[in-house]
């Protein structure tokens, strides 16, 4: 009988053993932005968007030709933080065609392996 106790006990540390290895300690990749969208009128403004990320992440602005109206405080970071946007005032007077200005903030997590996890924030700037 206490042979019996003593095979249950083994085996029951080796699958306690076996969970354990098998856990990844690290939370699932996840990146937010907050607010998704941003508004603004014709005139220089700064906001904040908040990033909640578990792991690093860089930013970039689409198209790159909107980096002369629209920029960042920074363009990486790690974890959850604050990043400022600032938006120039246009000088051009609006069109038919194009009344007003669009970009897109695009944070991505820097993954070692995977499929690359983004946030985006649309930026539109009245005229």
């Amino acid at each position: 009988m206490n042979n019996n106790r003593f095979i249950v006990f083994v085996c029951a540390a080796i699958l306690m053993a076996a969970t354990l290895v098998g856990c990844d300690k690290d939370p699932l990749p996840r990146i937010y932005a907050d607010p998704t969208e941003i508004n603004v009128d014709n005139q220089e403004s700064s906001l904040t968007i908040n990033i909640d990320a578990t792991h690093e992440w860089e930013a970039r602005i689409e198209p790159a030709s909107a980096t002369q109206w629209v920029g960042l405080s920074t363009y990486n970071g790690s974890g959850s933080q604050s990043v400022s946007l600032y938006v120039n005032a246009c000088n051009n007077e609006p069109t038919v065609e194009n009344p007003n200005r669009h970009a897109v903030v695009v944070f991505q997590l820097v993954a070692k392996e995977g499929k690359k996890q983004t946030a985006t924030v649309h930026v539109t700037q009245r005229f």
